[in-house]
């Protein structure tokens, strides 16, 4: 454990607010960008952790805290709407054996005042969304989002044809329905297949697809994609106050022409559940939609209600997590690649195999460490896992057949040239040249997120078509888009008054705090929390670059691992040339003191610039 591990473990401040960070940019990652780093194990296990110092600590817990919240706020860069949800749509519990099962299933009993039947439904790996109906007509569609506000998608939802516009049952009033937006496997499997024919690449699995297709803005190019709609739950008062169970209330979402899953259950017993959660398990590769679980509810509607909800997840209901599976291919050669954050990160290209019902090309194999502890080398024949069913990992090798040298990490960034950099105590080796190519978009999608430099309207759609067409190579080049506007609107497919508000956004993100752009700039570990901390010690950028690791680690909250990345990245004279560039486009480079802004000093390169 590194000097920075056990101190931030000594402060269970300091350690629950850096769970909170991380968790909220994975619940990102995952809810907003379709694009999740880590493994719902790995997530989970994080969850656990801040649960325990907020359980030991209450004086650390936070009203916004993700053990209280659901999901991540929408994104406000893809040009939807928000829209506030009826009632809240909440996330679920989660268990991942027998014992958890039935310790979940004795305190819903004990809570209930008597036994209670189950009703056992798939757990479908997609994108959560709700439909309003009014009269029986489909006036809304919308993601969950935090639960709370979500995004209109009415537009692509209307091109999925297993969503009704109109009911084939008479309702009267506001009936609202959720279910799963997701993409059968089959037309998954097809649909990467033409793609790698024409050079294109994959799909990384069904949900990112669905997710994906749901939330970009061409109703067209989604109804072009395989996507279905599973309903598992309805409210409001056109619900036919007859309907009694859960178990009821699906058949009756079948008359009224939604789809429902045949594979559910009503179990009288937690052993009936137990039983089907295991046959679930076994048989989950017959079916031609991904399932990553069983969903267990209370079948008894009342006494769902009576039951209630916690926080951020209902009583009545909860999760049992599937493990991961698995499947053996050869190792056919080793890549890296480079993340936001510079890490250099090594990936296997696969012989092509099926796991859970997917085609895996590559996997993540970690870090130099895990390569070595493993000795996994190209060609060997090896056992590959979803884990989570989302992030395809090599676990173990299997048999070598002939001789391969070992894996070595490269001396010099693949993506760019430059040196590379390890900081103590850490496996992985980082390029932390903020005008590295292949970090580039990710560092723009980074900046422009709403928790940073907060862009409106500038989504993975905008950014993506940009970087393809040349545009922009870095951040610095988002305020040079104002001399290249009929070139914006040509490759980003958008019209004239949208551009316009496009480029008043990228012009206000100029005024943001010095705290923001610290966070922003994409230096390793150094997040908001940090940021806000340095910018209140060091009031200007000047001052910051001027400082050393030594006084870095004088900030609370800093640690020495994060000042030495701190140092590492204002010494590289790509990124001073690139903090030079922003403050020459009038980019704030001052804290705000007392209502005024910290004047710099002549000598620096943005001299009286202040916004």
């Amino acid at each position: 454990m590194t000097q920075e591990q056990t101190a931030v473990t000594a402060n269970p401040a300091v350690r629950a607010e850096r769970l909170r960070e991380e968790i909220a940019r994975h619940n990102r990652l995952y809810h907003v960008v379709d694009a999740p780093m880590i493994s719902d194990a790995e997530f989970d296990s994080l969850m656990a952790e801040l649960r325990g110092i907020e359980g030991s600590h209450p004086e650390v817990a936070a009203q916004d805290s993700p053990t209280r919240t659901v999901g991540a706020a929408p994104d406000s860069n893809g040009g939807r709407q928000r829209v506030e949800h009826i009632a809240p749509m909440l996330s679920l519990s989660n268990v991942f054996d027998e014992g958890g099962l039935i310790d979940w299933y004795e305190d819903v009993e004990a809570a209930a005042g008597r036994p209670v039947d189950l009703s056992c439904e798939m757990k479908y790996d997609g994108l959560a969304i709700s439909l309003l109906y009014e009269g029986g007509v489909l006036v809304r569609a919308a993601t969950r989002g935090d639960g709370i506000v979500g995004e209109d998608v009415t537009d692509t939802a209307r091109t999925i044809g297993s969503i009704p516009e109109q009911l084939d049952e008479p309702v009267r009033g506001i009936l609202e329905v959720r279910g799963e937006v997701y993409c059968p496997l089959e037309g998954f499997n097809l649909l990467n297949a033409a793609r790698e024919e024409r050079g294109e690449a994959q799909y990384a699995n069904p949900r990112n697809l669905a997710a994906g297709s749901l939330r970009q803005m061409d109703p067209a190019e989604a109804r072009r994609r395989p996507l279905a709609f599973f309903a598992y739950s309805a409210r409001g008062a056109a619900v036919p106050k007859v309907l009694r169970k859960q178990t009821d209330l699906l058949d009756w979402l079948r008359l009224a022409g939604f789809s429902v899953a045949d594979e559910r259950l009503h179990c009288r017993t937690v052993s009936d559940a137990i039983r089907f959660c295991f046959d679930a398990a076994a048989t989950r590769d017959e079916l031609d939609y991904a399932v990553d679980g069983v969903v267990i509810k209370v079948n008894n509607l009342e006494a769902q209600r009576g039951l209630g909800d916690q926080s951020n997840a209902p009583v009545w209901a909860t999760a049992y997590k599937f493990p991961a599976q698995s499947a053996r291919t050869r190792l056919v050669d080793v890549k890296f690649n480079v993340g936001r954050t510079g890490s250099v990160n090594p990936y296997a290209v696969l012989q092509p195999v099926r796991v859970a019902g997917v085609v895996i090309r590559s996997a993540t194999l970690h870090n130099a460490d895990y390569i070595a502890e493993r000795d996994l080398r190209v060609g060997d024949v090896v056992e590959v896992e979803r884990a989570g069913d989302v992030i395809p990992a090599v676990k173990r090798r299997v048999e070598r057949v002939g001789y391969s040298p070992p894996v070595t990490m490269p001396d010099a960034c693949p993506s760019c040239g430059g040196p590379l950099s390890r900081f103590a105590e850490e496996v992985k080796v980082y390029c932390t040249s903020a005008t590295c190519p292949e970090q580039a978009e990710r560092r723009v999608l980074h900046w422009v997120g709403r928790d940073y430099m907060d862009v409106d309207g500038m989504g993975p759609w905008v950014v993506g078509e940009i970087f393809e067409n040349r545009l922009v190579r870095d951040v610095a080049d988002l305020y040079s888009l104002g001399s290249r506007r009929r070139e914006l609107q040509s490759v980003a497919g958008i019209g004239e008054k949208r551009v316009e508000k496009l480029l008043a956004a990228i012009e206000a993100s100029k005024s943001r705090p010095l705290a923001r752009l610290i966070a922003t700039l994409g230096i390793r570990e150094i997040g908001r929390t940090a940021g806000e901390a340095l910018a209140e010690r060091f009031t200007s950028m000047r001052q910051l670059m001027a400082a050393s690791a030594e006084d870095f680690q004088a900030v609370p909250t800093v640690g020495p691992g994060m000042a030495e990345s701190l140092a590492s990245f204002l010494s590289r004279e790509a990124n001073i040339r690139l903090i030079c560039r922003l403050a020459a486009a009038g980019v704030n480079m001052a804290a705000e003191t007392q209502g005024q802004l910290v004047a710099e000093s002549p000598e620096v390169p943005w001299a009286g610039r202040s916004a």
